[in-house]
């Protein structure tokens, strides 16, 4: 295939603008000649149309265009125009349809491409041979590509969801060194002492930060294994989205909200495992999806929905507490939305806010009123107190026992 001179400067001006502007090439199904770049961070051109072909107006490209449009908006969120930079000389400049048309060819240079994209200047040149040229920038770019994808990669590593992980797998395992000490069938207790929730202990100690440290514990190694795959999961794709306050804020929220809602509602019982806060970030997934309009795509849409049906169905398997994962969910979501970037969503955010402030208050007003505990376990509850001074921990033990017989006396 020979080339002509207005195809070797699209890809020069391409070339330039991939490598050292950040652009993206897109490709559609049924594509003419023209090349598509896309930047979601260029405020001013977010998406830049490459045409070689004549081109006076965008009449005889309508149905085209417009499909593209629809989708690049839909992908960027950006109803910024679309600049094309025509390479044709027989073509004209126009601005119609929330397009605008450039020429860029020998004859005519564009002072307003340089001064946004300074390195255009060095980049279109001429060249000897046309073949040779543009098959020195496809090696070029797939060269370039080949090495974006290697630092994507690494980028991509959940380093932060990795690091809670982390946190999970060694509290687990300092759990397992304590029922060791402790000797015997000592998991129970352990996962007592080390700080899993228990409604005896925080109505009677009134030791609240459990609402917290239990969904770092784990009841078995399965459980732990199940939610860390999930973390992996989930906690991959809010990391891209949110920075590191925003997810640990969501993590936590939920957590705090699911257990706060097990200690309203639900009856006595040891509870632990991080999935009020995987069903948070749950609902952050859901959130993005709706705010960057990916749930439009259908597989998009049919994935989300198959993990939503997945998840809800075992939240009611026997032995799940449905409702820390219900209280997980609204908590995520409700922060998720706090957080996100749409200026659509701005006045609500206020309100929001308000509402869930008033609903946590709530909550935390009627369990602080309404704290009874039943069923009572007597004999765990002495026996983790006596385990607690085997530890050497004389202080907290006496503090327990105190608290634990003026519950009983009550």
């Amino acid at each position: 295939m020979s080339y002509e001179r207005n195809d070797v400067i699209l890809y020069q001006i391409m070339d330039c603008l991939v490598e050292d502007y950040g652009y993206s090439i897109i490709r559609f199904q049924g594509q003419k000649q023209d090349l598509w770049l896309t930047n979601k961070d260029n405020p001013k051109y977010p998406v830049i149309r490459l045409n070689p072909a004549t081109s006076t107006s965008l009449i005889f490209e309508q149905d085209y265009l417009e499909r593209v449009t629809m989708f690049m908006r839909r992908l960027l969120q950006s109803n910024e125009k679309i600049l094309i930079i025509n390479t044709n000389e027989a073509s004209t400049e126009f601005e119609e349809n929330n397009f605008q048309q450039i020429l860029f060819h020998d004859e005519k240079e564009s002072s307003m491409l340089f001064a946004t994209f300074p390195h255009l200047q060095y980049a279109v040149k001429k060249v000897d041979n046309n073949d040779s040229e543009i098959r020195r920038i496809n090696q070029s770019l797939r060269n370039f590509q080949m090495k974006k994808t290697r630092a994507n990669t690494v980028r991509q590593i959940p380093k932060f969801t990795l690091g809670i992980m982390g946190v999970c797998i060694a509290v687990f395992l300092l759990t397992q060194l304590l029922a060791m000490q402790l000797g015997g069938d000592a998991w129970t207790k352990a996962l007592l002492i080390a700080g899993a929730y228990y409604k005896t202990f925080v109505v009677a100690a009134h030791e609240y930060w459990r609402f917290i440290t239990a969904g770092f514990h784990h009841l078995s190694i399965s459980h732990l294994l199940m939610n860390m795959l999930a973390l992996y999961s989930l906690g991959s794709v809010v990391e891209k989205s949110f920075n590191k306050k925003q997810y640990v804020a969501i993590l936590l929220v939920s957590i705090i909200c699911g257990n706060l809602l097990v200690f309203v509602v639900e009856n006595n019982q040891i509870s632990a495992g991080i999935s009020g806060g995987l069903y948070g970030l749950m609902a952050s997934v859901i959130v993005i999806a709706i705010e960057n309009q990916t749930f439009r795509i259908p597989q998009v849409r049919s994935s989300l929905l198959r993990v939503v049906w997945i998840n809800l169905l075992i939240s009611l398997l026997p032995g799940v507490s449905f409702t820390a994962h219900m209280g997980g969910f609204v908590a995520g979501a409700i922060m998720s939305f706090l957080f996100v970037k749409n200026a659509k969503w701005k006045f609500l955010k206020p309100h929001v806010a308000i509402c869930f402030v008033i609903l946590i208050g709530g909550l935390s007003f009627y369990g602080l009123n309404n704290n009874t505990v039943k069923p009572l376990y007597p004999t765990t509850d002495y026996q983790v107190i006596k385990d607690v001074r085997k530890l050497g921990l004389d202080g907290y033990a006496n503090y327990l026992e105190k608290n634990v017989d003026r519950l009983y006396g009550e």
